[in-house]
C-alpha cells in the first residue's frame, strides 16, 4: 500500500509492473508530485508517459473520449496503486474512486468490463 511506498519499503516488488522500471525509479516519481492541481498533474504526465514509453499517449488515441480523470486512475493503478492509494492521492473518498472505475468502464466503451484484468494487460505489456 501507499504507507509502505512512502516508507520506502517494497511494496511493489515482485508484480512485475514494467521489467525495465525499478521500484525504486516509482517511488521516486510518486514522491516528487501532489497530485492537487493542473501543474504538478501535467507534470507528473510527462514523467509517468516518459518512464513507460508514453502508454498514456497510446491508451487515449485507441480511446480519444478518455478524461483527465480517468488518465489519472489508469496511470496510479499502472503503478500498482490500489483504489485506497489512489484516494489518498488524489485527496477523494474511495466510493469516488469506484465511481471513476465505473466512469472509466463507459469511457472505454464496455460497461462489464474487467478493467482489473484490462490494467493488468497495461502492466504487463511490453513498452
Amino acid at each position: 500500500n501507499l504507507c509502505m511506498l512512502f516508507n520506502k519499503q517494497s511494496c511493489i516488488k515482485g508484480k512485475d509492473l514494467c521489467q525495465n522500471i525499478r521500484e525504486s525509479d516509482i517511488r521516486k516519481l510518486i514522491n516528487k508530485f501532489t497530485f492537487d492541481d493542473k501543474k504538478s498533474w501535467e507534470a507528473f504526465l510527462i514523467e509517468f508517459n516518459d518512464a513507460f514509453g508514453n502508454i498514456l499517449q497510446r491508451i487515449k488515441a485507441d480511446y480519444p473520449h478518455l478524461t483527465e480523470q480517468d488518465e489519472q486512475y489508469i496511470a496510479l493503478s499502472i503503478l500498482g496503486l490500489d483504489n485506497s492509494d489512489i484516494a489518498f492521492l488524489l485527496q477523494m473518498n474511495t466510493q469516488s474512486v469506484w465511481n471513476r472505475r465505473q466512469r472509466l468502464r463507459n469511457h472505454l466503451g464496455d460497461s462489464k468490463l474487467d478493467l482489473d484484468k484490462w490494467l493488468e494487460e497495461l502492466r504487463n505489456k511490453k513498452v
